[in-house]
């Protein structure tokens, strides 16, 4: 008789304690679960990719005039910073040499006064234009066959935050090495007003080119897309209380988004593991829910 009591008791127990595992265990293990992953919708949109380059902008037109023999300025006509016309005079040379403008710009350097000595080959004045610039940027020689003349550039100047499209205009043949890699110079030809006044020779860029496009195309996010043992691409899909492989067709991505081309519709939801950070995320802000509940 005691034993049927003892055994009462212990099967009293065992049944308190497994109702207990449901009501307060139970949904906590599926919440901490459900806290392991998230989700993402299929939903329809463009993809782009983009062959990425660095550059300077660069003079489209200067000019530099040097002494062709041993002789004296007789006369100089011009100050640093002057805006001079194409042919205007910039100075005389006592062996007879007038040196005019050969293009319209601002007198950049003056390196020589009325009454100087010079000699041969010395540098005397220099004229840019500063509303005629170009975009020039190396492209190596794995890249050099995706870009074209006639193709849109999209060209951000760093130290503005300014961005413009320009096409290609040139792409030099003559290679240039540096290490193991052959390199080519592709210029972007700028008209005035194509970048603010504030843009200035020797400004660093940053230069886009298209790559791949695809429109109107369904898209997940690259965090929802692995990869098996064989390399084939999968996402994971809700079965009944389970989490289950999908798998899929994958076209192009931009780093952010993966274009989805076959195994899903519009409108799935696909889930993935949660980042740390996200998680430690989700899991305050259930803490803060549960502390102002109370």
């Amino acid at each position: 008789m005691k034993k049927k009591k003892k055994w009462l008791k212990w099967l009293i127990i065992l049944a308190v304690l497994a109702l207990a595992f449901v009501i307060f265990v139970l949904p906590t293990l599926r919440s901490v679960s459900d806290a392991l992953y998230q989700q993402d919708t299929v939903a329809r949109g463009d993809i782009s990719t983009y062959y990425s380059f660095s550059g300077d902008l660069v003079l489209a037109k200067s000019e530099s005039h040097a002494a062709t023999s041993d002789c004296e300025v007789r006369d100089v006509y011009v100050s640093e910073g002057d805006t001079v016309k194409k042919d205007d005079r910039l100075m005389r040379l006592s062996d007879g040499t007038a040196i005019k403008a050969g293009i319209a710009g601002e007198v950049t350097d003056l390196d020589v006064e009325c009454d100087d000595a010079v000699s041969a080959g010395q540098a005397l004045v220099s004229v840019a234009d500063f509303d005629s610039m170009r975009v020039e940027f190396d492209v190596d020689e794995f890249d050099v066959d995706a870009v074209h003349v006639g193709t849109d550039a999209q060209i951000t100047i760093d130290a503005l935050d300014y961005t413009f499209t320009l096409p290609i205009t040139r792409i030099s043949e003559t290679p240039r090495t540096s290490g193991d890699i052959t390199y080519y110079t592709a210029r972007a030809d700028m008209d005035a007003g194509d970048a603010p006044d504030a843009a200035l020779p020797g400004m660093r860029v940053d230069v886009k080119v298209l790559g791949a496009y695809a429109g109107d195309v369904l898209m997940i996010k690259m965090d929802a897309l692995s990869f098996d043992e064989y390399n084939k691409p999968y996402v994971l899909i809700q079965s009944g209380d389970e989490k289950v492989r999908q798998y899929v067709g994958a076209g192009i991505n931009d780093g952010v988004y993966v274009e989805i081309t076959d195994g899903l519709s519009e409108g799935d939801t696909v889930y993935y593991m949660a980042k740390l950070s996200d998680m430690e995320q989700l899991m305050q802000m259930r803490s803060s829910s549960m502390s102002g509940s109370k």
